[in-house]
């Protein structure tokens, strides 16, 4: 992240690279190797669990969230897009 030298550590900017560097490299790999249609489901699932790191929960407490946001996605593929973000080393489940 040699790059952000560049940008003098400005916050704005910085913030900017690392959320593109995020999106480019950890996204859309996952997203395209294994085939992911629904990409803001994944994305919320990330978000949450980044959110929420060190917090106990399953697949079903993470649905019953999703639900509540109006989003409806089942546990086996809440199960599914984690195990991928596991596989590309974003997180540890």
């Amino acid at each position: 992240m040699f790059y952000l030298a560049n940008l003098c550590y400005a916050d704005a900017p910085c913030k900017q690279y690392l959320y593109d560097l995020f999106n480019s490299v950890q996204l859309k790999d996952i997203e395209k190797r294994n085939k992911i249609w629904d990409v803001d489901l994944l994305e919320r699932i990330v978000a949450y669990v980044i959110a929420n790191v060190g917090t106990t929960f399953s697949e079903t407490s993470l649905a019953k969230f999703l639900k509540s946001e109006q989003r409806t996605a089942s546990p086996k593929t809440i199960l599914n897009d984690s195990k991928y973000c596991c596989e590309a080393y974003l997180f540890y489940w």
